[in-house]
Order: structure tokens, then C-alpha cells, then sequence
């Protein structure tokens, strides 16, 4: 059981998880090399693409290292709960 329920709806954590990488790659300069991968990688993605899990489970080092570097916990807490329960 994850803090996002007994079950995780793994299309809609990662719809989520896709929300919160897209303002925080927002807030990045421009010149970021993390911005410009996971827009490259990410970019247009709205979770619901039939190959979005494997695209993000093959990103979640780098989705990791932006949401530290944003001291962002509960997007950090969802990254895992995803990892584990839906890649």
C-alpha cells in the first residue's frame, strides 16, 4: 500500500508525475542540460500514451535528480510509489 491508496492508478500517478516534471522544468533556465533532455524526452507526453511507463521508468534517474534538486518530496514520494508499483 503507497500513501496514494491501497492500489496506485499508475496512469493517473504518472499524469501527475508528468504535471509536476513539466513546472518544474519550466521554472529551469533555459541552458539547463536537465531541462533540455526531459523536454526532448518528455516533451507532449500527457500520460496516457500507451509506451509512457517504459519512456518514464527509463528517465527515473534523471526525473529523480530535477525533483531533488527542487527539494521536491512529495513529487519524489510519488517517483518511488510509481517505480515501484507500476514500472
Amino acid at each position: 500500500m503507497s500513501e496514494f491508496g491501497p492500489v496506485l492508478d499508475c496512469e493517473r500517478a504518472i499524469q501527475r508525475l508528468l504535471q509536476c516534471i513539466e513546472s518544474h522544468i519550466a521554472e529551469e533556465p533555459d541552458e539547463s542540460p536537465v531541462r533540455r533532455y526531459l523536454e526532448r524526452e518528455l516533451g507532449g507526453r500527457h500520460g496516457s500514451e500507451p509506451d509512457t511507463r517504459l519512456v518514464v521508468h527509463a528517465q527515473i534517474n534523471v526525473i529523480r535528480e530535477l525533483l531533488s534538486q527542487r527539494g521536491d518530496e512529495a513529487g519524489l514520494s510519488m517517483l518511488t510509489a510509481i517505480e515501484r508499483e507500476c514500472c
